[in-house]
């Protein structure tokens, strides 16, 4: 069955946006269900106002007009700061139980602590390889430098440089994207109501100490 309704200010959105929220039209944003059950957002704001913002899966708000959008949609009214408000989708069906969107909380951080876990494994065995490398290499290094033939004996030589060659081009492990997944990990860890940080522990309990949303 269609739906529509108005989000701002001064719309009837089944949930409240405080009077603070200044960037926040009158009627800021359209939501709409179409007759094959799809949701979309239309910014009204138009090209000169503060805009409607959604969240891609890189985390970035990006500005749209009008976009196809499901529950799991995390929606900026404004450009951002204390003065925009943030929402996911489903509170237009669900605006005050936040079941759903720990559950989804949930369920993203469990993947990614799965990828976190996988990355330092691998990590872990890069620098174990390379330490042994170049164990092996110095050790090669040492006794060359004992040998007094140590010129007649090309072999040992080309071992010693070898090994160390193969530790110079041998992966290195990737802090870098362990970093971006740690980045990820924090950007997720927010309360589904007023966005403010919270904890891995609060998450589990399902209760944000700071707004009091449940889920």
């Amino acid at each position: 069955m269609p739906y529509e309704i108005l989000i701002g200010r001064g719309a009837q959105q089944p949930f409240v946006i405080p009077g603070n929220c200044n960037a926040v039209s009158h009627h800021h944003a359209r939501f709409q269900v179409d007759d094959d059950g799809n949701w979309s957002i239309q910014d009204l704001t138009g090209p000169n106002g503060n805009g409607t913002f959604v969240q891609d899966s890189t985390g970035v708000f990006r500005r749209i007009q009008t976009k196809m959008i499901d529950r799991d949609t995390v929606i900026r009214l404004g450009s951002g700061g204390h003065n925009s408000f943030t929402f996911y989708a489903n509170r237009v069906i669900a605006p005050d139980d936040f079941s759903y969107e720990f559950g989804l909380i949930h369920t993203r951080l469990h993947a990614l602590q799965e990828e976190q876990a996988r990355l330092e494994a691998e990590n872990e065995k890069k620098a174990r390889r390379i330490k042994a490398i170049r164990t092996t290499g110095t050790l090669i290094a040492a006794v060359s430098a004992l040998l007094s033939f140590v010129a007649s004996m090309p072999g040992v030589i080309g071992v010693t440089v070898v090994a160390g060659g193969i530790a110079t081009f041998c992966p290195a492990p990737d802090q870098k994207k362990l970093k971006a997944l740690l980045e990820k990990k924090k950007a997720l860890l927010v309360c589904p109501k007023c966005f403010q940080p919270i904890s891995e522990n609060a998450l589990y309990n399902r209760m944000c100490p700071m707004c009091k949303a449940k889920g």
